[in-house]
This record gives structure tokens, sequence and C-alpha cells, in this order.
């Protein structure tokens, strides 16, 4: 995989870089985890006191969400934090 950081045609030199940075991203983790079993993804480590990668991904998500939304000049929606919330890609519920 080769990246220029360009981004779509209608897309600013800045959102076309981070878009294209996010992109990229996004497929050498699919190239990566790739084949790796639910029991591989789980894995905290020995003592379980690692992240998994599922754990990872999930927090990689919600990153580039934000991201997403603080380039559009947006906050997060409540309904979109609760969605993101039941998908346990943020924080625990109280």
């Amino acid at each position: 995989m080769l990246y220029d950081l360009k981004g779509e045609d209608k897309m600013s030199p800045i959102v076309g870089m981070l878009f294209s940075a996010v992109k990229e991203n996004y497929q050498r983790l699919k190239s990566i985890t790739e084949g790796m079993s639910q029991k591989e993804v789980d894995y905290k480590g020995p003592k379980s006191n690692y992240n998994s990668t599922a754990q990872l991904i999930k927090h990689l998500t919600y990153v580039d969400l934000n991201w997403v939304y603080r380039l559009k000049g947006q906050p997060l929606s409540n309904a979109l934090i609760e969605q993101l919330d039941r998908l346990h890609l943020v924080g625990q519920k109280k």
C-alpha cells in the first residue's frame, strides 16, 4: 500500500490529507487483523492486564469519529454517543 495523503477532489488540502491518513490507517489495520480469531482479538495478555486488539480498534474508531465531527465543526451528538456506548465504543455506563 502506498498513499500520497491526497483526499478526494472537492476536499480542501488539509481535510484531504487527514481523510487520506485515516483511510490509510484503516486499510493497514484491516490487513493486519484479517484472519485473526475472536480469541486473538479479545486477548489481553497472560495476566489480562493489557488492552486487547478489539479495545484498541474501538478506541481508534471513536477517536477517528471525533475528528470527523471536529473537521465538520460539529460536536458529537448525544444520540450518536448513546449509540456508540451501546456498541461499547465509549466509556462504560454509570
